[in-house]
């Protein structure tokens, strides 16, 4: 489904009959949306994120359709979160402490591991940017990084290695690491992680694991995450 929606020849719109804008796409569409802005709706909703770097078709859509876009997630009590300059875009809930919405998206909580990790790609992001350089990390980092704060959550070697492995999926299928091609350790960092870990959160994270490393408690942390695809 992903890669029909992120790879496709954009259809003409105009009727060459009329001279009209047509945006009826089967027998009986009502929709007024566009086919280029339907497939960034649905790829929105669908998640984790779309990037303009790997999403080069989409991400202009995207721009062109925005405000329309946002209307009608508002309408699902859904927010689109747009950054131009770091060319990524998200859906979160809309959450309301004097109203109750119906919950399209649910909000996740990270494991221990999971939220390691997170920090982790966050602070190499912020490397990252100081040099100038591409975002990227290997395997061997990330577990390394993990293994730091071993003793706080298992002891088996066996135990870690399967908790660091589902951490590292875990990032992929939340879109902030993408395999490098030709490359089955490498990965590139997705700058979404930027708006999902503002400074002093990160800060604060980074506070809360020096102190376990000194001898503190696991704690489980739980930023929103940029698609949680699970229906209410």
């Amino acid at each position: 489904m992903a890669d029909m929606l992120d790879d496709y020849d954009a259809p003409a719109d105009d009727d060459a009959d009329t001279g009209t804008l047509s945006l009826s796409t089967f027998d009986g569409d009502t929709g007024q949306l566009s086919m280029p802005a339907r497939r960034v709706f649905v790829r929105l909703l669908l998640g984790p994120s779309i990037d303009a770097q790997r999403q080069t078709l989409l991400w202009p859509a995207l721009v062109e359709h925005e405000v329309v876009l946002r209307s009608r997630l508002h309408e699902l009590f859904l927010e689109l979160i747009v950054d131009l300059d770091q060319g990524v875009a998200f859906t979160r809930q809309i959450t309301d402490t004097e109203a109750s919405f119906p919950i399209l998206l649910r909000r996740k909580t990270l494991t221990f591991s999971e939220s390691l990790l997170a920090l982790f790609l966050r602070q190499r992001l912020t490397q990252a940017d100081v040099t100038g350089e591409r975002a990227a990390v290997d395997k061997a980092d990330m577990i390394s990084h993990l293994a730091l704060f071993q003793k706080a959550t298992i002891t088996d070697k066996v135990g870690f290695t399967k908790q660091a492995d589902n951490a590292i999926e875990k990032m992929k299928a939340n879109g902030l690491l993408h395999a490098i091609r030709g490359s089955a350790d490498r990965f590139t960092i997705s700058a979404t992680l930027r708006l999902l870990f503002g400074a002093e959160q990160v800060q604060s994270m980074t506070a809360t694991y020096a102190s376990m490393r000194e001898g503190g408690a696991p704690a489980r942390l739980a930023p929103d995450a940029p698609s949680d695809s699970s229906g209410s």
